[in-house]
């Protein structure tokens, strides 16, 4: 019996330790923010990770001080709130470095990305290009399909060729989407965003589907086909509005409105209720 007693102890005592009080309301946070944030509750997400902050601020720990900043940021930014993501993710990283600290690597996406979504592609490049050095590969492979969207933006070729050459996936076939759309080849752009479209979709990439559609949206403008293009776009706004991304949703229903507003009208003015009911 005590042979069996001690052994039991020795077996309690191989279990590590259950995390300090305080440890733990930060790991609870975290959990429930995440769970608002795959929902596509953007706002309240947010508003979950800044209370992780608050918390993991108490505790002075630099880790989870920039685990929770960071996702604060991006759920910001999701939530079509670039101005305060921006300004969230480059506060975030001066108190890092003031420590210093570890900056983790989503908070310069996540501040180039709010840059580019402000139009600010000097700034959005700033931020974006010294990921592409990282250490970490998805980092990397971020940046430079962020950095293709700056060159879109920026109608560079070259610069969009090179992020082409540095993405894979569904990335890679939307930057060359972008490409084609540059190079005045609309429907070959439609074309492999039918396989972009796709790719999202199987991934749960619901952010990257809802792009893919505008995208298609304005590879059949091009190409003259405005009751295609119109569509494409409803069904953009109507994946946005889903997630509460409500500037995004509003600026696709006002393409599709201007491309074919009365054809789809009922199907636009059912989209704006939802976004107003919120």
């Amino acid at each position: 019996m005590l042979a069996v007693l001690g052994l039991a102890l020795l077996a309690g005592c191989s279990r590590p330790a259950p995390p300090p009080f305080a440890e733990r309301e930060v790991e609870n946070a975290l959990r429930v923010a995440r769970v608002d944030f795959q929902a596509g509750r953007y706002d309240l997400a947010a508003d979950q990770f800044e209370r992780a902050l608050w918390l993991a601020r108490q505790l002075d720990d630099a880790a989870a001080i920039g685990q929770a900043g960071s996702e604060r940021a991006l759920s910001l930014l999701r939530a079509d709130r670039p101005e305060e993501a921006f300004a969230a993710a480059e506060a975030l990283a001066d108190e890092l470095a003031l420590r210093p600290a570890p900056v983790p690597p989503l908070l310069p996406l996540v501040a180039g990305a709010a840059a580019l979504a402000q139009g600010d592609l000097v700034t959005a490049e700033a931020r974006l290009r010294p990921v592409t050095a990282a250490g970490d590969p998805a980092a990397r492979g971020r940046a430079w399909y962020l950095l293709g969207l700056v060159a879109d933006g920026r109608g560079d070729v070259p610069a969009l060729q090179t992020a082409v050459a540095e993405t894979a996936g569904a990335d890679r076939l939307e930057l060359e989407a972008r490409l084609d759309l540059v190079q005045g080849r609309p429907a070959q752009a439609l074309e492999r965003l039918a396989e972009v479209r796709a790719a999202r979709r199987d991934q749960a990439d619901l952010d990257g589907l809802g792009e893919a559609l505008a995208l298609s949206g304005r590879a059949a403008a091009a190409m003259g086909a405005g009751p295609v293009a119109a569509d494409f776009y409803l069904r953009a706004a109507r994946n946005a509005a889903g997630r509460e991304r409500t500037a995004r949703a509003t600026a696709w229903l006002d393409q599709a409105e201007r491309l074919d507003g009365v054809a789809l009208a009922a199907a636009i003015r059912e989209v704006r209720a939802r976004l107003e009911d919120g």
